[in-house]
């Protein structure tokens, strides 16, 4: 759903020069995917995967974001046991949930994918975090933990000095404060907590960047209330790193 296949397989195929054009390949990924999600059959362990020797190790990912949901999805395929994620947040899928739109990428679609997690026996615990009053490496260790992962990804926006002391309460906004909020006023189930509001938004919206996420920015403003959305970037329409179809697609 959020794979770049434009410029990845998609874009490498054969077909791209005939009238037909390439296989959409990204759209049949998707059918299948959704098709098995409607079978709702279970994740299991090859066979194989019985004979693995230290099945019982205690292992620690810290996020669970798409990183660690991979890392433990081919623990558990190895035969690995006693694999547990900790999370800060009362949700899982990390930027799949707090940062791409319900458009993109719907909650329903995260869910299945850390329920097939689930299905491998690997444990969640929400409100944990990396801290020096939570969890560090070294208590991990002294608990018993003979492997860990760190998944956390960059919780923080990168900073120009120019914006210094401005936030939403001046209309200021980065993609770390304005997707999340978006998420959680759009996504039903995302969280235990009471569904928040869209931020309201108005007049014209100015988005700096042309990547991924200042397209999603863009498009969520303008489902937030903005009237006229510009998106302003440094240098020619050939570089833009969004993926076209998003370009395409945008109001």
């Amino acid at each position: 759903m959020v794979c770049p296949t434009s410029d990845l397989c998609v874009g490498g195929c054969n077909l791209a020069a005939v009238e037909e054009g390439p296989i959409n390949i990204g759209g049949l990924q998707q059918f299948a995917t959704e098709a098995l999600q409607n079978m709702n059959i279970r994740q299991v362990r090859p066979p194989e995967a019985a004979n693995l020797k230290g099945a019982n190790a205690k292992i620690a990912l810290l996020g669970a974001g798409p990183a660690s949901l991979s890392c433990a999805t081919f623990l558990g395929r190895l035969g690995y046991t006693n694999v547990t994620i900790f999370e800060k947040e009362e949700f899982v899928g990390g930027l799949s949930t707090s940062e791409i739109p319900q458009y993109r990428l719907p909650f329903s679609a995260v869910n299945f994918e850390v329920d097939l997690v689930k299905d491998l026996g690997v444990r969640f615990q929400h409100g944990r975090r990396l801290a020096k009053d939570d969890l560090t490496i070294e208590r991990l260790r002294k608990d018993g933990y003979e492997a860990i992962f760190v998944g956390i990804g960059l919780p923080q926006p990168k900073s120009i000095g120019v914006f210094k002391g401005l936030g939403p309460q001046n209309g200021y906004y980065t993609s770390k404060d304005f997707l999340p909020a978006v998420a959680k006023g759009s996504k039903a189930g995302m969280c235990g907590c009471k569904r928040s509001e869209l931020p309201s938004l108005s007049g014209t919206v100015l988005v700096l960047g042309a990547g991924d996420t200042a397209f999603d920015c863009a498009t969520s403003a303008l489902r937030c209330g903005a009237r006229r959305v510009f998106v302003v970037f440094r240098k020619g329409f050939r570089n833009i790193r969004a993926v076209p179809e998003e370009v395409r697609t945008s109001p």
